[in-house]
């Protein structure tokens, strides 16, 4: 009984000790954050995540419609500076598919025969994505340097594509594995990337967001060397835009 209590007594000690040193430790690095933060100056990483709709135009609208954006991207803030220097991503994503790539499989009805033998539900889905580096600029109108005006450039790769969603039931057989690929008009080719908005970095780090518009403008060309449905190739410089 002895030997458990005092083991007790030691593992309470320790306890209360391991306790007090960690409340010591998270106050003092508040501390140091509170004086590196009265500036709001310092060097560091900004992992952003932003959602938006998006509007097509150019080629890119004879295509799809609007789609909506998903971007992350990570951003490196030199000390004692406004500029912002990172790596970004965006996924494009809608509903909207104004060209029928599966138009040469539908009987006069407007239906697909699946392997059943039956009305086969293919939908047409538009996905893409941005991947590309850029360079930022603040320009604050107070004490605080890391909000205000936030204007951004940048270069890339923009990617884009027919999605064939096919029916859950029965497969398309005209469609399956890589037959996907004749009819899915994939397109690639360098971007621009510009940005223009409002960014609010709180000294105390509490409060950190962005807003704006941005424009994406890709030179594409096809990279499928023969598309089923025109039984031919898209050959040709394009213009597509993504505005969001």
């Amino acid at each position: 009984a002895l030997f458990s209590y005092l083991w007790n007594s030691l593992n309470l000690s320790v306890l209360r000790f391991t306790t007090t040193l960690l409340l010591l430790c998270v106050l003092s690095a508040l501390s140091a954050q509170g004086l590196a933060g009265s500036r709001n100056l310092e060097k560091g990483i900004l992992l952003n995540f932003s959602y938006g709709p998006t509007v097509t135009a150019g080629d890119l609208a004879d295509r799809f419609g609007n789609m909506a954006s998903i971007e992350v991207a990570i951003d490196y803030a030199p000390e004692d500076s406004g500029w912002l220097f990172g790596i970004m991503g965006q996924y494009l994503f809608g509903t909207a598919v104004k060209e029928d790539v599966l138009s040469g499989l539908r009987l006069s009805n407007g239906i697909i025969v699946g392997n059943q033998r039956s009305a086969a539900d293919m939908q047409l889905r538009s996905r893409g994505y941005f991947l590309g580096l850029r360079a930022g600029r603040i320009i604050s109108f107070g004490e605080n340097k890391r909000s205000g005006l936030k204007i951004g450039l940048g270069a890339g790769v923009l990617s884009h594509r027919i999605r064939l969603q096919e029916d859950a039931n029965q497969d398309g057989n005209q469609i399956i594995n890589d037959y996907k690929k004749g009819y899915d008009r994939l397109t690639e080719g360098p971007a621009l990337y510009q940005f223009l908005g409002y960014q609010h970095m709180s000294v105390n780090g509490r409060i950190n967001a962005f807003i704006g518009a941005e424009i994406i403008e890709g030179f594409t060309t096809s990279q499928r060397s023969f598309d089923f449905n025109t039984a031919g190739s898209l050959e040709g410089n394009r213009l597509d835009i993504v505005v969001g």
